[in-house]
């Protein structure tokens, strides 16, 4: 089983941009990198210790960390817009417009903090709810209205390195609080 996954995220790797899957250029790269950042991860680490991959625990596990790189994935979309969408790539930025892939990042913010709140109390420890509520929340809620202020400030696509910034930390909140739980 554990070559089988590896093989299969070999392929979602790989299929990132190469032909025939190219991924990224047919709107799907975003989700091929929250699927491998996540899921690929989490299950590969547990099926490498002895894990069964139909287990559901590193499946559930793995949602909230797929929202939460949705945001930063599709953000970096943005900068790029005018290049991608002159070459044909088919990134969310170029497929939906920079706004609507601001609003996409904003949804998906959001997606990450409620699962995580849904979920990881019951799949890791009830004690992580504290954790989540006092850091993943309102880092959530100010990641959102900083989206939301740059949207009214800007409509054309340039760098975001700011939102970037944020985007990425974010990432680490679902990696850094259930590994200090189960640690």
């Amino acid at each position: 089983p554990s070559l089988v996954i590896l093989a299969a995220l070999g392929v979602l790797a790989i299929g990132y941009t190469v032909p025939p899957l190219k991924l990224c250029w047919r709107g799907l790269g975003e989700i091929d990198v929250g699927v491998t950042h996540s899921l690929g991860v989490i299950l590969c680490g547990y099926a490498f210790q002895g894990g069964a991959w139909t287990n559901p625990w590193p499946w559930l596990v793995a949602v909230p960390l797929f929202f939460a790189i949705l945001p930063a994935i599709t953000l970096s979309g943005i900068p790029d817009y005018s290049a991608d969408r002159a070459v044909g790539k088919g990134t969310i930025a170029v497929r939906l417009g920079p706004r609507m892939a601001v609003r996409l990042a904003q949804a998906t913010t959001a997606a990450a903090a409620v699962t995580a709140v849904a979920l990881l109390p019951r799949l890791i420890d009830s004690g992580i709810l504290e954790a989540i509520l006092l850091l993943i929340v309102p880092y959530a809620i100010a990641q959102v209205v900083l989206m939301e202020r740059y949207l009214q400030r800007q409509l054309e696509p340039r760098r975001i390195d700011g939102l970037m910034a944020l985007a990425l930390t974010y990432i680490v909140f679902f990696v850094a609080i259930p590994l200090w739980v189960l640690v």
